[in-house]
């Protein structure tokens, strides 16, 4: 039979965990933009290549790419080049999601100056945007190519962020809790998605179909200082939350490299 106190410490350590997985909504409602506003705003970007246009949707192929070409990048030279400098495995997974939160951060605040300098551009009489999410929309003269940094952002933030959360909420609990763990963690997406939809919901006005007429550029601001919030909030409760004490590794290996440097 199982040990009552070894449940016991697991459903502890699950406990533990919940907070943390507060933090990540606020990230996956930054996520979500990619597939929302930034087509929005791609749509009234110059999507000319050539004699024809892109589609908008298209550069969210870009997180896919950084993801692919990043994650040996950092593993290879990245963290290495930190652990070098800094001491030996002293990147844990809740110092990598804090930098993830800044780069989370930066996406939205590029996201406002390409929107800023968008509706500064001049227009395009012709052609019209292939988005045709309404009647005669039209381009600017900005290139939406300028949408890289943001997209660029976002992917770092991903790798910096969701793979740690899964090695975080791998190691922490105990093998009969991982699966439900995990659940969680992924349930945290969707919290998000439904975060994301709610401030679209509210900030509508500044949101109209034609963006020219509206104020998108507040919407990322917004989410920019979100985003700075969430990240104060989240050194504060890892350093100094749970009694006064901090959050407490259970993995040997990540209590190692927490001790190997400065506290969360």
């Amino acid at each position: 039979a199982d040990d009552p106190d070894d449940e016991a410490a697991g459903a502890a350590a699950l406990v533990l965990l919940l907070p943390l997985m507060g933090f990540l909504i606020v990230f996956w409602a930054v996520y979500q933009q990619m597939t929302s506003n930034f087509t929005l705003q791609a749509c009234q970007m110059d999507l000319r290549v050539g004699d024809g246009q892109i589609s908008a949707t298209q550069l969210n192929l870009l997180d896919t790419l950084v993801i692919l070409l990043a994650i040996p990048l950092f593993d290879r030279v990245v963290y290495p080049a930190v652990e070098a400098r800094l001491g030996a495995r002293v990147l844990t997974p809740l110092r990598k999601m804090g930098v993830g939160f800044v780069f989370g951060a930066l996406s939205m605040v590029c996201a406002a100056a390409v929107e800023v300098a968008r509706k500064r551009s001049a227009l395009i009489e012709k052609p019209l945007s292939n988005c045709k999410l309404y009647s005669g929309q039209q381009m600017r003269e900005l290139s939406v190519f300028w949408q890289v940094p943001q997209y660029v952002c976002v992917g770092v933030a991903e790798i910096l962020i969701s793979i740690p959360a899964y090695d975080l909420f791998y190691s922490e609990v105990p093998a009969s809790l991982k699966s439900v763990c995990q659940a969680l963690n992924l349930l945290t997406t969707t919290f998000g998605a439904m975060v994301a939809a709610v401030l679209n919901s509210v900030f509508a006005r500044w949101l109209p179909d034609d963006l020219d007429d509206g104020h998108a550029e507040r919407m990322y601001v917004f989410l920019a200082a979100l985003c700075a919030l969430n990240l104060v909030a989240f050194a504060r409760v890892v350093a100094r939350g749970y009694g006064g004490r901090g959050y407490q590794y259970r993995s040997a290996a990540h209590a190692a490299a927490a001790s190997s440097g400065s506290a969360d």
